[in-house]
């Protein structure tokens, strides 16, 4: 998911990655989800990136 984002949406986005290994609550919470893609509260996707899912998102804030 990182690569993708990484060349599919280069510039378009800050991505903060974020390893759960050093976070009990944030692992439990995600730990099968993993990688998880978030706006702030806001889970975008798992597993794969939903690349419709994202632009819907970035044209909904602008």
């Amino acid at each position: 998911m990182l690569a993708a984002l990484q060349q599919d949406y280069r510039g378009r986005l800050l991505l903060q990655v974020v390893d759960i290994e050093d976070d009990d609550d944030t692992e439990a919470r995600y730990g099968q989800l993993i990688p998880v893609l978030m706006a702030g509260e806001y889970e975008l996707c798992h597993y794969h990136l939903n690349r419709a899912r994202l632009d819907a998102y970035l044209a909904e804030i602008g």
